[in-house]
Order: structure tokens, then sequence, then C-alpha cells
């Protein structure tokens, strides 16, 4: 059953960075939205039976040398199914070379 939830946990969480991705530009246009913020860590398994926390995070790094404004970002996530999904509006900066908890 653990094993079961976390693989749920898991393909979401996929789904989310699959998402966040998507939103990231491929080339180095002058629309790019950043080419130094990076995920550098999620935990999907947050509330599971057994879990070591009790919520889910994404963190993100800004690798870069000036600061990143992500007002107007967003995570979002489905669950397992897809038949629910969430979305959670980023504001404020990053500063350079510094992380931010989502």
């Amino acid at each position: 059953m653990q094993q079961r939830s976390l693989a749920r946990a898991l393909a979401s969480w996929v789904v989310l960075v699959a998402a966040l991705s998507a939103a990231l530009p491929t080339s180095n246009s002058a629309s790019a939205i950043s080419s130094t913020v990076v995920i550098s860590q999620v935990y999907g398994g947050g509330g599971n039976s057994g879990a070591v926390l009790q919520s889910d995070f994404v963190e993100l790094h800004n690798v870069g040398a000036a600061p990143v404004d992500v007002t107007g970002w967003s995570l979002q996530y489905s669950s397992s199914t897809g038949s629910s999904w969430q979305k959670t509006s980023l504001a404020g900066m990053i500063p350079a070379g510094a992380f931010f908890l989502v």
C-alpha cells in the first residue's frame, strides 16, 4: 500500500515537472522566462501513511548571478488519476544563488 501511494505521488510530481519544463523556453530568446532557475528538490510523499514529512514541497534554486522575479509563475499539481488539479501561484524574488521553497 505504501509503495502504491509513493508511486502515485511520484507520478503526480512527474506531471508537475513536465508542466514546469514545458513552461521554460528551449532557446535563448529575449522572451525567455528564466535560464537560471532550476528545480533543486521535490518531495511528493507528504501526508502518505508512513511518510517522513506531512507536506509536499518543491525547492527552486536561482543558479544565476542576478535576482529573478517569480511573480506570475505557478506550480501546478495533478492527482495521479488526473481527476483533480491544484495551482499554486508564486510571487517574490529569488536572489542570485538563493533558494525558494514552495
